[in-house]
């Protein structure tokens, strides 16, 4: 939890937390304007986080797996802020497994019912350690997920390759477009 006082925030314009980094574009900065703001992005635990993974589906469950919920909230003069009118980048710690695709990650939004909606993310690393890095124009629970090939296109769209198929003595050659992660 940080409390930012307003010249600070509207100078720096990004707040490093002990689990997150947020960075608010202009359109958030105007619309926070001079009040001091507290933001913080807890990881969920106890009743909480089982409040959470209770209304959850098995199926969600499964896909989360151990990954960490985070809440980010964002006050200002003691009423909470959660919508804002720009985009605000949040960048959180995550660790590749091994051999897993970087390119296989998203976020999911978990709203209060516990429905999970996916959102495009992208991997970097800085001085050996791993992070997820996502936009979004709200706060509330986020978490890291590791998706499928098939799941990465639905979310991303397909990276079709042409292949060339060459001719043979009974058969016509042929061209193919085919998709190098799912394969569709």
């Amino acid at each position: 939890v940080a409390t930012v006082p307003s010249d600070a925030l509207q100078s720096a314009g990004e707040v490093e937390l002990q689990n997150a980094s947020v960075k608010l574009d202009q359109a958030v900065l105007d619309q926070l304007g001079s009040d001091d703001v507290t933001i913080s992005a807890e990881t969920l635990e106890d009743e909480l986080l089982d409040a959470i993974l209770d209304k959850m589906s098995e199926d969600d469950k499964a896909k989360l797996g151990s990954g960490a919920i985070f809440n980010f909230t964002l006050s200002q003069n003691g009423d909470l802020v959660a919508n804002f009118d720009g985009k605000i980048t949040v960048t959180v710690p995550f660790t590749l497994e091994d051999g897993m695709d970087p390119d296989n990650i998203a976020i999911w939004y978990i709203d209060d019912n516990g429905n999970p909606a996916s959102y495009p993310a992208t991997y970097c690393e800085i001085d050996g350690q791993g992070y997820a890095i996502f936009e979004t124009n709200h706060f509330s629970y986020y978490t890291v997920i590791r998706m499928s090939p098939a799941e990465r296109c639905e979310l991303y769209g397909h990276k079709y390759e042409t292949t060339t198929v060459p001719a043979m003595c009974n058969e016509q050659g042929y061209k193919m477009d085919v998709c190098k992660m799912c394969k569709d």
